[in-house]
């Protein structure tokens, strides 16, 4: 690929099910991985998977695009869920939607990962996807 294209910036989609040949790859040609806020901000998740655990070649996003907004994920949390989270991120009991996101924009901007990708409704704090 670099023989073709150069050096161009890559991010590897690094989601789901992992294979040990995609990390290998991935190391191999020092590609950064992705890491999704939403997916791991969660009661049950495994420690390494928090955010202050992300490793600097990685991108950091706060959702993609098949996430819905901060808000609307935020207000489909299970109860547990939400605490973990107020805890986490040290939330006051009653801060508005709008300060909830800007939270998760700081803990985006705030880990080790050395870029961080911001959607633009997440700033706007829109309580559902647009149509």
């Amino acid at each position: 690929m670099i023989r073709y294209l150069g050096q161009i910036p890559v991010i590897a989609e690094d989601l789901g099910i992992i294979t040990p040949e995609v990390v290998k790859l991935k190391n191999r040609f020092d590609f950064p991985g992705m890491k999704i806020l939403q997916f791991n901000l969660h009661k049950n998740e495994k420690e390494k998977f928090l955010p202050h655990h992300y490793e600097p070649n990685s991108v950091v996003y706060t959702g993609t695009h098949d996430n819905d907004t901060t808000i609307g994920w935020y207000k489909k949390l299970l109860p547990g869920d939400v605490e973990f989270l107020a805890e986490y991120l040290d939330l006051e009991p009653a801060m508005e939607a709008e300060e909830i996101c800007w939270r998760l924009i700081e803990v985006a901007f705030r880990c080790q990962s050395n870029t961080a990708i911001i959607r633009c409704r997440m700033c706007f704090a829109w309580t559902a996807r647009p149509a």
